[in-house]
């Protein structure tokens, strides 16, 4: 009876996420799983560890590591389905950490602020981004390349502050 209970689970990751249709079976998808977990789980030390320099509590931020990572990852696997992982990047935090509060002085409070509304920015160049495209039918009509300029906007928006503050 146990048995069929897990074919019937199997059988039903397999219908939702097409494992038939690009030559995978549950049992590979479950040991990439657990592989990529364990090749990304440093990061719930370091980024504590990196992000508690700033002047943040540590507890919070492997909560929030673990919360993010988990939220992204998830989309990715039911909205996209895709199977990647997705976690906090560490070039980002250690810049956020050593240069914006360390060399620079912010507050965490202060540069997280600034972080947030970045993050508002690009969502307001994506969907103006989206909404512009003339030959759009669809969101899967959408050409990677044109996203990515939102990746320039950001680029060039980072180093225009970069080089008026230095």
């Amino acid at each position: 009876m146990a048995g069929n209970t897990a074919t019937k689970q199997s059988g039903a990751l397999e219908k939702m996420f097409h494992m038939k249709e690009i030559g995978t079976n549950t049992k590979t998808e479950v040991m990439a799983g657990f592989t990529t977990f364990m090749t990304m789980a440093y990061i719930l030390a370091v980024n504590p560890s990196i992000l508690s320099n700033a002047g943040m509590d540590p507890t919070a931020i492997l909560i929030a590591t673990c919360l993010a990572s988990c939220f992204g990852t998830l989309c990715m696997a039911f909205m996209a389905n895709y199977p990647f992982a997705l976690a906090p990047g560490m070039g980002l935090n250690a810049f956020f950490a050593f240069t914006v509060c360390g060399n620079m002085g912010y507050s965490w409070q202060v540069a997280l602020a600034a972080v947030f509304i970045e993050g508002i920015i690009f969502i307001v160049l994506y969907f103006d981004e989206v909404f512009n495209c003339a030959d759009v039918k669809s969101l899967d009509d959408l050409n990677f390349r044109k996203l990515c300029s939102d990746s320039s906007y950001g680029v060039y928006t980072f180093c225009s502050v970069q080089l008026k503050i230095a």
